[in-house]
């Protein structure tokens, strides 16, 4: 059961990743959100967060829902997210994220870019 919801986060995270890949001209943004999205797969980020509201297709419970964080946060609310992680009263299940200080500087600035694209309820960037 796990490694099938394994499989279709890492399917949906994959279709992100064309999305982002097919959408405008190829820029420099477009190609940090590519990246922050093959990091947030890599990282694992999805097996505790969900994009879209979807749990099984898109992520996990364990941690809160990321649709609309980028609304929520600023860049520098989410850098100091990852690096220093802390419970959050809207989590029910009082885990502790890990810290994303072990990835280099450029993979943190893309994941932050990627994270903080997530602006709507319904729909992931």
């Amino acid at each position: 059961m796990r490694r099938a919801a394994s499989i279709l986060a890492l399917v949906a995270v994959c279709g992100v990743v064309v999305a982002l890949a097919q959408r405008d001209s190829p820029t420099a943004e477009s190609a940090r959100l590519r990246k922050g999205a093959e990091i947030y797969l890599r990282e694992g980020c999805s097996n505790c967060h969900s994009i879209a509201g979807k749990i099984a297709a898109k992520g996990g419970v364990r941690g809160v829902p990321l649709d609309g964080v980028g609304t929520r946060l600023t860049a520098k609310e989410i850098r100091a997210a990852l690096l220093k992680p802390r419970p959050t009263a809207a989590s029910t299940v009082a885990l502790k994220m890990k810290s994303y200080a072990h990835v280099s500087a450029t993979d943190l600035d893309n994941l932050v870019a990627y994270v903080g694209s997530l602006k709507t309820l319904d729909t992931p960037r």
